[in-house]
């Protein structure tokens, strides 16, 4: 009589699934030297780049301000 009245959704359902497999080993690391020279010119274009970045934004006046006459005449820009 059980097999008449099997409503879907409540019972026995679907056996469980397999365990997976292990995982792969990890590659072994790879060790990689620089040659000293490289590394320094390395440091030094980095050093170069700090320098020329401090300096590169910055708006350069004397203490009176901007020198030279100011532009008071409509510009294409401006138009």
């Amino acid at each position: 009589m059980s097999k008449l009245f099997k409503i879907p959704g409540f019972g026995g359902g679907a056996p469980a699934a397999p365990a997976p497999p292990p995982p792969p080993p990890p590659p072994a690391p790879v060790a990689v030297k620089a040659d000293e020279a490289v590394s320094q010119a390395r440091r030094d274009e980095q050093k170069r780049a700090r320098i020329q970045a401090g300096q590169g934004g910055t708006v350069k006046t004397s203490s009176l301000g901007a020198e030279g006459e100011a532009t008071t005449t409509k510009t294409l820009l401006g138009s």
